[in-house]
């Protein structure tokens, strides 16, 4: 859910951008900020992945944990 309108969030953005950059500026600059929004886009879906990544390392850790007190 929060995916799907952060996508719908960043295609409106990316449409306002078009329209400003198409009517005020050049090619030039209008890669370079599609280029940037896209890397920051990358930066945001490599946070989430560690995150999900350390969050279920964690959990792993702490169900072993558990199995090998219970073992004890």
């Amino acid at each position: 859910m929060l995916y799907t309108n952060y996508v719908n969030i960043t295609i409106e953005v990316l449409s306002l951008k078009w329209l400003i950059l198409l009517t005020y500026s050049n090619t030039v600059t209008i890669s370079f900020v599609f280029s940037f929004h896209y890397l920051n886009f990358y930066l945001w879906f490599t946070t989430l992945v560690i995150k999900v990544a350390l969050f279920s390392n964690q959990v792993v850790t702490v169900n072993l944990n558990q199995s090998y007190h219970n073992l004890i």
